[in-house]
């Protein structure tokens, strides 16, 4: 018997990770642990909210956590709401961020 997660992998629910970038180490696991349960990384983490510092190293960081997180086919990864997150955005702040999740997730994740 399944509990928590298992019953929306279960009856095929998605669940949607509302999480920040220093989370996403923990997306191939929970991916790992439950491969057939679709999981959609929300505001793609949210990464000019939540920045531990202003440094090229949280890009960095969240770059190769996207990356992971993308490894695994049941991982999705959602660009609504991003503008949402900052007060002085531009197309050429999420330039680079847009161009790497095209890069790893590819269009239809």
């Amino acid at each position: 018997m399944h509990i928590g997660l298992g019953i929306l992998e279960d009856y095929g629910v998605p669940f949607d990770l509302l999480i920040r970038p220093d989370h996403l180490k923990h997306v191939p696991l929970l991916a790992t642990k439950f491969p057939r349960l679709k999981m959609v990384i929300d505001h793609i983490a949210k990464p000019l909210k939540y920045p531990r510092d202003p440094t090229k190293t949280d890009f960095e960081c969240w770059l190769a956590g996207m990356a992971n997180a993308a490894k695994h086919s049941n991982v999705y990864v959602k660009l609504s709401g991003i503008i949402n997150e900052t007060q002085n955005w531009s197309a050429e702040v999420y330039q680079p961020y847009i161009d790497h999740l095209l890069k790893v997730f590819g269009s239809k994740r």
